[in-house]
């Protein structure tokens, strides 16, 4: 009798222990799709004309004041 309860209890833990890896498969098969759809509107993006800046270099020489 004790050797039956053994292999039920036995069978019930292997089952827990089993991973199911359907969500899993989803989740990184929604994101692909998500990704496949934002990356051809990421390339599409406006065009801004920045102004340019006016600011040159000074070239004076900065002297250290050393006491």
């Amino acid at each position: 009798m004790s050797l039956r309860r053994n292999r039920r209890n036995k069978a019930r833990t292997q089952h827990l222990s089993d991973l199911s890896l359907t969500p899993l498969i989803d989740v990184v098969l929604t994101l692909l799709v998500m990704f496949m759809v934002a990356s051809p509107l990421i390339h599409n993006a406006i065009k801004v004309n920045l102004p340019r800046g006016q600011a040159q270099e000074t070239t004076t020489k900065q002297y250290d004041l050393v006491v």
